[in-house]
């Protein structure tokens, strides 16, 4: 019996060390998300930057948007992921996907 018990108290900071380990993020769970921006491109789009609706917007390096944009041209209808708010100025977008024409 008392083999037992030791072999049982003996797994506790094991399971102690899975259950803190595998619990989320709680900074990662309280992140922003920001709404999407839609609108139309009003100027020729580059690697670094794109402007929808007339405001500029930086491209982050090395995001999906920064590969997405050489194939977009003016006109197009786009919805812009970004990294923060949209209204903080170190925000950069990491996602473009194109919109059906309205």
């Amino acid at each position: 019996m008392k083999s037992l018990k030791f072999g049982l108290l003996s797994l506790v900071p094991t399971a102690l060390v899975l259950i803190l380990g595998l619990a989320p993020d709680p900074a990662s769970s309280s992140r922003v998300i920001a709404a999407p921006i839609v609108g139309q491109i009003t100027a020729s789009p580059s690697s670094t930057e794109i402007e929808v609706d007339h405001h500029p917007y930086h491209i982050k390096a090395h995001s999906p948007a920064e590969k997405t944009s050489p194939t977009l041209n003016v006109g197009q209808r786009v919805s812009l992921i970004l990294d923060g708010a949209s209204g903080d100025p170190k925000s950069s977008v990491i996602g473009i996907s194109t919109q059906p024409a309205t």
